[in-house]
């Protein structure tokens, strides 16, 4: 008798163990958030046959104890409104579709579908699990598809060689065949521990986002175990790729930590520094590599660089409005802050992208535009925000389009590079335009995004995930001369002598033996207003040249942090990364 009670008891305490086990939402995705997304049309007729599906084997490491259901990018759609059908399959030993009928199967109607935007088909009330290496297939569809006609487009991500994706051929070469791309879906599931989960929480790096040719950048790294287990030997990968369409990798590094323990985050160094060269947009991406890794949507973090030079617009937007904002205030501001990699600068052209008049509504095409210096306190005192008022008006817009006001002859110059281009709202929602925002990665809100309430400026939240569409055209004033310049000597030295340049931080002193020709370069980072160039005359004649520099210059040793911000958050809690669009 007492033997059963002491079976029953022990097996009482192992279901209650495995009721509190803890259990982890994650998502499984192969599409890469740093390459460029291209949109696609589903059904369609190609030079291949006529695909009429479109489909993600997934093959999780561990034990699915939960899918709750997956998420799509959805961009755009043609023809008749157009339904979404995603179903899920349990497969052969390829990884493809097996059975007459799928394990499960949702419809969005197409009133319920967000376009250019995630969309989450729930599977969550169907209990549907899967084994350690057991996969299960996503298939996309079009229920009143017609190729070329009635279709709606998801998104993909062009890859080297074909991997989990797949489209459904019904002329040509039939069948399931495999696709050089991965498409936008992501599977959210729940895996019981142990879960192993190394995040990307940060990058570092010198300078800024818009740089000069010839910028050497070093670059580090945060990484943080947000898993149960600590975990070894990690790689960590510093990647730089162009923003083109075939994404040239320029770049490549890895670290490997040797140990992460349980909710540490660990700096990694020695990532060798990389000099930009050439003019353009580049991506740097920052990628853990654990191979147990059992959610792969943090794994990985974006930063863009700018290679600018002059005259240039400087943007953060990629050019496709994804919505808008409007305050509900008359006099609030939006603002982006430029930070340029040299000074002085003109500021000759300011360009926005308003949202069309289907919101607000009524709305009106009359708004404000300014430009700040950097001088200003935010509203907890700190400095760097929007100060001087450098230059404002009142203009109407034209709404759904870009919008560009040449200010060349008002004589705005920013000594330092660093200024605010802002829209102020005249009237309060919905009486006033639609301040459109870019809301594909990679994103500068968490350093560039500001607001007023027309009398406080503040920097908006980092987790914003977006970009004012504000363009500022600039051209670089070559060099300021300074004023009143002295020459004496003593004994065989030259002795120079200026009048000191507001807002300079250092001097550069020029020499040659013709006015024509003060090219040698004598001396640089000089901090006050005077320079002796010993031993002058003992040599030819000579001129002499000052420039003023400004303190951008000094800026280009600092180092800097991107979060991640979504690298501590539980998937399940927010949508997958949105991406940087290109039409295919």
């Amino acid at each position: 008798m007492k033997r059963s009670l002491l079976i029953i008891a022990i097996i009482l305490i192992a279901i209650s163990t495995a009721w509190a086990q803890d259990r982890y939402n994650a998502d499984i995705q192969y599409f890469d958030e740093s390459q460029t997304a291209y949109y696609t049309q589903c059904p369609r007729t190609i030079a291949a046959g006529t695909y009429t599906l479109l489909g993600t084997s997934f093959d999780p490491l561990y034990p699915v104890s939960l899918l709750n259901g997956i998420y799509v990018y959805m961009y755009t759609s043609a023809g008749s409104p157009s339904g979404v059908k995603i179903e899920v399959y349990a497969t052969d030993v390829n990884g493809l579709p097996t059975g007459l009928f799928p394990l499960a199967s949702l419809t969005k109607a197409y009133s319920e579908i967000t376009w250019n935007a995630w969309n989450y088909f729930d599977f969550s009330t169907l209990n549907l699990s899967f084994d350690a290496g057991e996969k299960f297939f996503v298939a996309y569809s079009i229920p009143n598809g017609v190729p070329g006609t009635t279709w709606a487009g998801p998104l993909l991500n062009l890859a080297a060689t074909p991997a989990h994706s797949y489209r459904y051929f019904t002329t040509g070469t039939t069948g399931w065949q495999p696709y050089a791309g991965e498409w936008y879906f992501a599977a959210n599931v729940e895996y019981d521990a142990p879960f192993y989960d190394v995040a990307a929480s940060s990058i570092w790096f010198t300078g800024d986002i818009f740089l000069s040719p010839g910028t050497s950048v070093n670059y580090e790294a945060d990484v943080e175990n947000v898993g149960d287990q600590a975990v070894s030997n990690v790689p960590v990968t510093i990647e730089i790729s162009t923003i083109t369409y075939t994404r040239e990798i320029v770049y490549t590094n890895t670290q490997i930590v040797p140990t992460i323990g349980i909710g540490e985050e660990v700096h990694v160094t020695g990532f060798p520094a990389f000099e930009y060269t050439n003019p353009g947009e580049y991506i740097v991406t920052l990628r853990t590599g654990l191979g147990t890794d059992m959610n792969n949507l943090n794994d990985s973090m974006t930063l863009e660089q700018q290679i600018v030079t002059f005259p240039t617009v400087l943007t953060y937007d990629d050019g496709t409005a994804d919505g808008a904002w409007a305050p509900n205030t008359a006099g609030n501001y939006f603002a982006n802050k430029f930070e340029s990699p040299v000074g002085p600068l003109a500021v000759t052209s300011l360009q926005y992208y308003i949202w069309n008049d289907t919101w607000p509504a009524p709305g009106t095409t009359t708004m404000g535009i300014a430009v700040f210096d950097d001088d200003g306190l935010d509203g907890d005192g700190n400095p760097g925000a929007p100060g001087t008022q450098l230059y404002y008006a009142d203009v109407t817009c034209t709404r759904g389009a870009w919008n560009t006001y040449d200010i060349s002859g008002s004589g705005v110059l920013v000594p330092d590079g660093s200024f605010f281009v802002a829209w102020k709202a005249l009237d309060a929602y919905p009486n006033c335009p639609g301040m459109a925002v870019d809301n594909n990665a990679p994103w500068t809100a968490w350093k560039a995004s500001w607001q007023s309430d027309g009398a406080v400026w503040y920097a908006q939240y980092p987790e914003y995930q977006m970009d004012w569409m504000m363009r500022a055209g600039v051209d670089y004033v070559e060099f300021w001369t300074p004023e009143d310049l002295t020459i004496n000597y003593s004994g065989n030295d030259i002795l120079l002598d200026w009048m000191d340049v507001p807002a300079a931080n250092f001097y550069e002193i020029y020499h040659g033996t013709a006015p024509d020709a003060i090219t040698n370069r004598i001396g640089t980072d000089v901090n006050v207003s005077n320079y002796t160039h010993i031993n002058a005359l003992s040599q030819e004649r000579g001129f002499y040249k000052v420039t003023a520099s400004t303190e951008e210059m000094a800026r280009s040793n600092q180092i800097r942090e991107i979060e991640n911000q979504t690298a501590r958050r539980r998937i399940g809690t927010s949508l997958p990364t949105a991406p940087v669009l290109q039409a295919e």
